[in-house]
């Protein structure tokens, strides 16, 4: 006997003939959906992430765009995706700026309304709340970060390019980090601390390295070079300071030994250079010397070596100086 079908929808014509046959229906994302509009975005989600996977960037914008315009939809849900898209799609502008817009549009200060249901709002960890930094926040910070650092890097194509210490993307950023991290929830988060440290970080590196061909250029003498020499130290200052904050929040790891031995190599640029010249030339002098050992009157033996002859001399206290002179005294005239 067959049942009548003629007032039921076609879906439901369809579920029952696919039962009646012994076949399992597959339910898909929009099966249970009877929103229109909802439907809507759950297609075109699934257009997104279909065309992202298979690098169709230029699609891939479009459906994103389309996406962010339909009430309802939260673009604090879909930041990642579409910096993916624009970091990869060509003649449009970069993710970075895309997430400094989505950093002024959407405050970590809001209030907390009782007559607004938050149940249809993102989490507090994407959106950001006075207790939680919004995770593109972080993202920003990061990405401005690296962006720095690559436009930092020496071109081949460049030969002695000219630092600019005073008004470049590096110090932009640390401006912005130390007026976040006055209010909540910046201060209180040991990620954007350790971000801040690795700000001076590279700024402490950046600054150490005209150092290394200061011998080659002499751009730096007399006070020029005292003032580079006390920003080094102030930045290297500043990155000790904020890694001890940073472990002080918790939460965090950091890598203290590494960036330890990153700042004691800073410091050794800012005279080991000029220190190994001075030897070089002072074993240049005295490569015919043997080595000895002399002791002073603690019963200290300082081994005198030829490159380190001038130095280890000034530890002699004078009354050695004095023996040491009646002692070459006494052999010319034996000769």
């Amino acid at each position: 006997m067959e049942i009548p079908l003629l007032h039921c929808t076609k879906e439901n014509k369809l579920y029952f003939q696919s039962i009646s046959r012994g076949l399992e229906p597959l339910k898909t994302s929009t099966s249970e959906v009877r929103n229109y509009r909802t439907r809507h975005i759950v297609t075109l989600t699934d257009l997104l992430h279909l065309n992202v996977s298979r690098h169709n960037w230029s699609l891939a914008y479009k459906i994103f765009a389309t996406l962010i315009r339909i009430p309802g939809v939260q673009i604090k849900s879909l930041w990642g995706i579409g910096v993916e898209i624009l970091d990869n799609l060509s003649n449009s502008s970069s993710g970075l700026d895309f997430l400094q817009w989505m950093c002024q549009i959407y405050s970590s200060k809001s209030r907390f309304v009782q007559n607004i249901n938050y149940r249809s709002i993102v989490p507090p960890f994407q959106t950001g709340s006075r207790t939680h930094t919004a995770k593109f926040a972080i993202t920003y910070l990061w990405s401005s970060l690296i962006n720095c650092q690559k436009s930092m890097e020496p071109s081949p194509n460049i030969i002695d390019k000219p630092f600019d210490t005073e008004n470049d993307l590096l110090q932009e950023l640390i401006d912005k980090i130390s007026e976040w991290v006055l209010t909540p929830p910046f201060m209180e988060d040991a990620e954007v601390w350790f971000i801040y440290a690795s700000c001076h970080l590279l700024k402490a590196d950046t600054l150490s390295r005209q150092f290394v061909n200061d011998n080659k250029n002499n751009d730096l003498i007399g006070l020029d070079r005292d003032i580079k020499i006390n920003q080094v130290i102030k930045h290297i200052h500043y990155v000790r300071t904020f890694l001890k904050i940073c472990l002080d929040k918790g939460g965090f790891a950091v890598p203290s030994r590494l960036i330890e031995n990153q700042l004691k190599s800073f410091e050794s640029r800012l005279y080991g250079e000029a220190q190994d010249i001075q030897e070089r030339d002072v074993a240049n002098v005295y490569d015919s010397i043997d080595n000895s050992s002399v002791e002073n009157s603690f019963g200290d033996v300082y081994e005198t070596n030829a490159e380190f002859l001038d130095t280890q001399l000034m530890d002699l206290s004078p009354e050695d100086n004095g023996l040491d002179e009646m002692h070459y005294s006494d052999e010319d005239s034996s000769e």
